[in-house]
């Protein structure tokens, strides 16, 4: 597969709780076979949906702070900080603060499966 640029201006906005999403990467889009990568923006007091995936997150924070509630614990994430998510716990994040909250998350919600079927 060939790389694809990916704009996120030419992307369908999803709700997230009360975030904005946009799911920038994965299968759907063609451009990856099974990773996905999505951009996350919140104003203050925005809440996540509490989700969790098979495989690990990794969630780095661009702009603002939020508050990653994983499993029930806080975890206070400020621009230029990244946190991992492990697989199967339940997270969201909530923004604080008045400024507004981007982030971007990377997971792979088919790597548990792949890891399985290789021989």
């Amino acid at each position: 597969m060939k790389g694809k640029i990916v704009k996120k201006s030419e992307l369908k906005q999803e709700a997230l709780g009360t975030l904005s999403r946009w799911v920038l990467i994965s299968p759907k889009t063609g451009n990856s076979a099974y990773q996905r990568m999505a951009f996350l923006e919140g104003k203050a007091g925005d809440k996540g949906a509490p989700h969790s995936h098979p495989g690990d997150e990794v969630l780095y924070c661009i702009a603002g702070r939020a508050n990653i509630k994983i499993e029930g614990e806080d975890h206070l994430i400020s621009a230029g900080e990244a946190i991992s998510i492990p697989p199967g716990a339940s997270h969201y994040p909530e923004v604080v603060g008045r400024d507004t909250w981007t982030a971007v998350a990377a997971y792979c919600d088919d790597c548990p499966v792949m890891a399985k079927a290789k021989p």
